[in-house]
C-alpha cells in the first residue's frame, strides 16, 4: 500500500476501536496479523464505494 508499518498499525487500531474491523493472528505465519471487516465494516465499505463512484 506504500504506507509505513507504524501508520498502518495506528490505522488498523483505530478501525478496530471504532468497530468496522477486527484483527487476529495468522495461523500459518506468526509474524502476520490478519485484518478483516465485520458486518458494520462491510456496510461502510458499500457506502464508501458508492460515494467514490459519485465523485
Amino acid at each position: 500500500m506504500g504506507a509505513e508499518a507504524a501508520t498502518m498499525t495506528r490505522t488498523i487500531q483505530r478501525l478496530e476501536k471504532a468497530g468496522p474491523g477486527r484483527r487476529f493472528p495468522s495461523a500459518s505465519d506468526k509474524r502476520c496479523v490478519l485484518v478483516e471487516p465485520i458486518a458494520a465494516g462491510q456496510a461502510l465499505r458499500r457506502q464508501v464505494e458508492d460515494l467514490w463512484s459519485r465523485l
